[in-house]
């Protein structure tokens, strides 16, 4: 039987993105409750995405490291009237960035077998025996996040353009009060999927007074060391940064089993 069969877990992912978490968690016999804790909404100033879009054609390389900035990008050449195919190479750092890119008509060139920043910076190329040394590479990307990309592919003398592609805010949890009356119940597991989930989840606990699960799953090492410095214990944090890879490691995490 499942570890997750009867758990509580609550799940905190913008609410676009929720249900696919959320039927996977099902599947596993869980019973999720979304509190979306971010909103995806664009720049403040659309001109140096737009800006970044007419001239996307032109580099060697996209890079995405998630697939709202894929999403981003993709909406600005269609509102622009642009070409939506384009004759460029692209890399992403996991499977769910790749089939955003593809359900956009673009191929996808290059995933790395470790969904980090790191691999996706110094592997971008590597399989194709190509050098990135003076390429241009377009890289669209969250406001004020820390790029790490960014900083792999420079390493390897690439010129990289960075561009702000969208932004996360705080959703309003007074629309979720349903949901903050259940947490106060206590939940088995939250799962954070992001560095701004953990920021904007533990500003809810301490806002609520609300307590913390038993369990704290992260997506990956970035989420949970952001969670670690926002003062959240962490205790799960997957090895394949997926939805698919946190509920695994949910799953098979020994002590849930006395939640």
């Amino acid at each position: 039987m499942s570890g997750l069969a009867g758990k509580r877990v609550l799940v905190t992912r913008p609410r676009h993105q929720a249900a696919s978490l959320a039927a996977l968690l099902r599947k596993a016999g869980a019973k999720p409750l979304l509190l979306p804790l971010i909103e995806i909404v664009p720049p403040a100033d659309m001109a140096a995405l737009d800006r970044a879009a007419r001239a996307a054609a032109s580099y060697d390389w996209l890079v995405f490291t998630s697939a709202n900035a894929v999403d981003a990008l993709w909406d600005r050449l269609e509102h622009l009237g642009l070409p939506t195919t384009l004759p460029v190479l692209t890399a992403v750092i996991g499977p769910s960035t790749a089939r955003a890119l593809e359900r956009r008509g673009q191929p996808v060139d290059y995933v790395p077998h470790l969904y980090t920043d790191e691999a996706l910076g110094m592997g971008v190329g590597v399989d194709l025996g190509l050098d990135v040394a003076g390429k241009r590479i377009l890289l669209p990307r969250a406001e004020n996040t820390r790029e790490a990309v960014a900083t792999y592919l420079r390493m390897r003398d690439a010129i990289v353009d960075e561009v702000v592609a969208y932004r996360n805010q705080p959703a309003d949890p007074a629309a979720e009060a349903e949901i903050i009356e259940e947490l106060r119940c206590g939940v088995d597991v939250v799962t954070l999927t992001s560095a701004s989930t953990a920021r904007n989840y533990s500003d809810l606990v301490d806002k609520y007074d609300l307590p913390i699960p038993p369990v704290v799953a992260c997506i990956g090492p970035e989420t949970a060391r952001v969670a670690v410095i926002k003062g959240l214990p962490v205790h799960v944090v997957a090895t394949v940064h997926t939805a698919e890879g946190l509920v695994d490691a949910i799953d098979t995490y020994v002590p849930l089993e006395d939640t």
